[in-house]
C-alpha cells in the first residue's frame, strides 16, 4: 500500500497491518520530509506525557521528604546591622545635648559609606544614636564587625571634641542578640543583691559549658549608696556643696603615692583608707570649724545603702521577683 507524502499528516492513515499500536517504519527519505514540514510539531507521544507526570510527581515527593528530614537551627542566627551609639551630658537640656553631642557624632557618623540611615534622640542629659549599615557592605558577620570597628574609630576621633562634663560614648553593636533559653532566678527570704551573686556564679558555671556563646544576666537591682544632704545642716555648719563634693570625689582614687629605696629594695607606697563601707562614708571628714572642731559627713547629711530607682527592667516568675539569665548558642 502506498503512502502520498504530499499530503498533511492528518490527512494519513496508520497501516495497522504493519505493527501493533499504530507505528509504521518510513523511509529515510521520507522521514526527512515529514520532520521539515513542520507537521510532526503538533503530535506528542502518549508515553512521554505519562512519564513527565511520573517524573514531576516523583520530585514533589521526593522534595517534600527532604525538607522534612533537613536539619536546621531550633533558633536560626539573626545578624542585626544596627548598632546603638549612648552619650550621658548630665544637667545638660536636650537643644543643649543635640547641638553639643548628638550633632558632631552624626557628622561624624556620615563620612561613613557603609552607613544606610541615622536615627537620633536627644533627651535631658543623654543622646541615643542608631546606626544602620547596607545590606551590601556587611553581607556576613565577619564584614559587619570590619565596619564596627571603622564606627567606633570615628565615634572616638569625634569624641576629642566633645565638651566637658560629657562621658565617653558607648557604641552597643550585639543589643540584638537572640537568646534561645532563659532562665529565671528566685528565692524566697533573698534579697537582690544576694540573688545577684547567685546569678554571678551561675553565669560563669554556664559559660563554661560547650556550644555556649554568651550568657546574660538582665533585671538585677543595682545597689547603691545614696548621700541626703540637709540644706539647713549645711548654713548653720557653713560648708559648701563643693567640699562634700570634692571630700566624695577624692576617696578610692587610684593614685601613685611613690616608692622608697631601702637598702636594694623599691617598695612602692600604697596609701590605705579607702572607703569601703556605709559606715566609712559617714565617717568622713568634711571640714573643720574655727575652734577646730571636725566636721563629718554624717553631720550634715543622711547615708544609706539602697537600689537605684526606678528599676530599668522587672522581672517576676510566678509572682515572685526573679532576675533574668539569657543563654545564645555559638555560631553553627
Amino acid at each position: 500500500e502506498q503512502i502520498d507524502w504530499t499530503s498533511p499528516i492528518h490527512d494519513l492513515d496508520v497501516l495497522p497491518n504493519k505493527q501493533d499500536q499504530g507505528i509504521f517504519h518510513l523511509s529515510a527519505e521520507a522521514a526527512i520530509r515529514l520532520i521539515s514540514s513542520g507537521e510532526m510539531d503538533d503530535y506528542q507521544p502518549r508515553d512521554n506525557q505519562v512519564l513527565s507526570v511520573i517524573v514531576i510527581i516523583m520530585s514533589l515527593w521526593g522534595g517534600w521528604v527532604a525538607y522534612q528530614d533537613m536539619p536546621r537551627f531550633e533558633d536560626p542566627e539573626f545578624t542585626i546591622r544596627t548598632a546603638v551609639i549612648i552619650t550621658y551630658y548630665p544637667g545638660a537640656t536636650p537643644l543643649q545635648v543635640a547641638e553639643e553631642i548628638t550633632d558632631p557624632l552624626e557628622k561624624a557618623l556620615q563620612q561613613l559609606g557603609e552607613v544606610d540611615d541615622i536615627e537620633s534622640t536627644s533627651v535631658a542629659g543623654r543622646s541615643e544614636i542608631m546606626v544602620n549599615i547596607k545590606y551590601e557592605f556587611s553581607p556576613t558577620k565577619a564584614d559587619l564587625q570590619l565596619i564596627w570597628t571603622k564606627v567606633r574609630n570615628k565615634v572616638n576621633d569625634a569624641s576629642r571634641s566633645l565638651p566637658p562634663g560629657a562621658s565617653i560614648p558607648y557604641v552597643n553593636d550585639d543589643f540584638g542578640d537572640v537568646y534561645g533559653l532563659y532562665f529565671f532566678l528566685t528565692g524566697t527570704g533573698f534579697t537582690p543583691a544576694e540573688l545577684l551573686r547567685h546569678a554571678k556564679t551561675l553565669q560563669s558555671d554556664l559559660l563554661s559549658v560547650d556550644g555556649v556563646a554568651k550568657v546574660q544576666i538582665d533585671g538585677a537591682l543595682n545597689e547603691a549608696i545614696f548621700v541626703e544632704i540637709s540644706q539647713n545642716n549645711l548654713a548653720s555648719l557653713g560648708v559648701s556643696l563643693n567640699q562634700i563634693y570634692s571630700a566624695l570625689k577624692t576617696q578610692n582614687a587610684m593614685v601613685s603615692a611613690g616608692d622608697v629605696e631601702v637598702g636594694d629594695l623599691r617598695l612602692v607606697i600604697r596609701p590605705t583608707g579607702g572607703i569601703d563601707s556605709v559606715a566609712a562614708i559617714q565617717n568622713l571628714i568634711i571640714d573643720t570649724t574655727n575652734d577646730g572642731t571636725l566636721i563629718y559627713l554624717h553631720d550634715l547629711a543622711h547615708v544609706w545603702r539602697g537600689y537605684q530607682t526606678p528599676p530599668a527592667k522587672i522581672y517576676k516568675f510566678n509572682g515572685e521577683p526573679a532576675i533574668a539569665i539569657g543563654l545564645s548558642a555559638e555560631s553553627g
